[in-house]
């Protein structure tokens, strides 16, 4: 990347480039485990994460009411893309994002639970300090729209 820094501006006049919609014949072979003609895409979105504006949106990826098929799914997808790595101790490669009844005290200081995993601090409604994973890509998947923005 030429010059690794982007406004806003340049995010939003690249929006051609950076988002993809997904046709129902791309979820198809999603969700039957062989994107095989999204190779061209995924080689556009690589493009776009490592050496262009560094994001890319999929919109339209498939939601499946099964939660660990969809966690299958979306972890099958993203090999695509890059080697999954672990998320904590437990080698876990996707873990849900959202609030649970880790207090706020257990999850900065990553005190263990039940069953030895740790609290975290993306269990809770409180706002973390800034951080980087040990990771070139990360991936987002929403399971449900946001209240506000888009």
């Amino acid at each position: 990347m030429k010059n690794p820094s982007w406004t806003r501006q340049d995010i939003q006049e690249r929006m051609g480039h950076w988002i993809h919609s997904l046709s129902p014949e791309e979820v198809d072979e999603i969700l039957q485990g062989a994107p095989s003609s999204l190779d061209r895409i995924i080689q556009t979105a690589l493009q776009e994460l490592e050496t262009k504006s560094g994001v890319f949106l999929f919109r339209n990826f498939p939601l499946i009411a099964d939660i660990e098929v969809q966690k299958s799914t979306y972890l099958h997808f993203g090999d695509c893309l890059g080697q999954p790595v672990s998320q904590d101790r437990q080698a876990s490669k996707i873990v849900d994002i959202r609030k649970t009844q880790a207090s706020f005290d257990d999850a900065v200081h990553y005190k263990a639970k039940v069953g030895g995993q740790l609290s975290r601090p993306y269990e809770t409604s409180v706002a973390f300090s800034c951080h980087a994973d040990p990771c070139d890509v990360a991936g987002l998947l929403c399971l449900q729209s946001a209240a506000e923005g888009w």
